[in-house]
């Protein structure tokens, strides 16, 4: 290496010790808070719009008032012992009626709901068996 190259390798690496700190921490000040974490669910700024229907601990099930088709939040703050839940709309009937998807792990899921429902099923597909039902009163 030549005079020269050594100068500006040298230039070079006193640059990068300097620039690298200053980046990792205008990278950590960046970081927005997060609504997940290990301890459960933290649900911030739900807005008047949405309507709280139930919430246990395990999971918080908000609908909204204010769209055109009818919506649910639903705040899922712990996994199910099921790996793959299903959910259901429950008609008038009380008969399971459309599908609208699945739970599977801890975080926020939307549901669009045409039409009015009497409530949600939440079902095991593997067991066969009813995990929890859930009642709507719709305005």
């Amino acid at each position: 290496m030549t005079s020269d190259l050594r100068k500006t390798h040298k230039i070079l690496w006193l640059i990068l010790a300097m620039t690298i700190p200053i980046l990792v921490v205008l990278s950590v000040l960046g970081i927005r808070e997060q609504g997940l974490n290990d301890n459960g669910m933290s649900v911030k700024n739900s807005g008047d719009k949405k309507e709280l229907v139930l919430e246990n601990d395990l999971f918080t099930i908000y609908k909204d008032k204010k769209s055109v088709d009818h919506q649910l939040l639903v705040f899922l703050k712990k996994s199910l012992p099921s790996p793959a839940a299903s959910v259901y709309a429950i008609s008038s009937k009380g008969a399971k009626g459309m599908y609208l998807g699945e739970l599977d792990k801890k975080g926020v899921y939307h549901f669009k709901i045409k039409g009015a429902i009497e409530g949600l099923q939440i079902y095991d597909e593997i067991k066969k068996e009813e995990i929890t039902n859930v009642a709507l009163q719709w305005d």
